[in-house]
């Protein structure tokens, strides 16, 4: 809001913001920052008028760029080969290994793994429940709760990691 719409935008009545604006707004925008940062900035742009016709005091929603609120992936991923993960895991301090287990074979996210507690894991189950997660901001950790609510869940341990995970 403050870096992307509200230069443009932030004394400009909502309901006066025509479509052509939007399209100026959001081909100048793309050119200084990433598709995704474009994407979420987009996303957050529309979000403003629909509440003002929601709430009557806009006629229309300018935002009509199609897909313009999501972004492709910059570049594909691809998972590391048994060996590049063995590889990886022997690298790191024997403290923190498991970690590169957990991200790998349960699909957890570096935040996920960071605030997993005792009490998250169930080893009769065989499941980690994920509640909450950790991001680094220069005021230091935020403890949060995962981004969507499709974030808190049970993941299923793999058999051949509960005893690394009992230990």
């Amino acid at each position: 809001l403050n870096n992307h719409i509200l230069p443009t935008f932030g004394n400009v009545p909502v309901a006066s913001i025509t479509p052509a604006e939007i399209r100026a707004w959001h081909t100048a925008l793309s050119k200084r920052t990433g598709p995704t940062a474009t994407a979420h900035a987009y996303s957050l742009i529309k979000t403003i008028p629909n509440t003002a016709v929601t709430d009557e005091l806009a006629a229309v929603n300018p935002c009509h760029i199609r897909g313009a609120g999501q972004s492709q992936r910059a570049k594909q991923i691809k998972p590391a080969s048994l060996t590049e993960l063995r590889v990886i895991t022997e690298a790191m301090p024997e403290h923190l290994q498991l970690m590169v287990l957990l991200g790998a074979w349960c699909a957890l996210r570096l935040g996920e793994i960071g605030e997993l507690r005792r009490s998250d894991v169930d080893l009769n189950a065989g499941t980690v429940t994920v509640r909450r997660a950790v991001s680094w901001t220069d005021g230091g950790p935020v403890v949060k709760t995962p981004k969507s609510a499709a974030g808190v869940r049970d993941v299923a341990i793999p058999p051949h990691m509960v005893p690394m995970v009992t230990d």
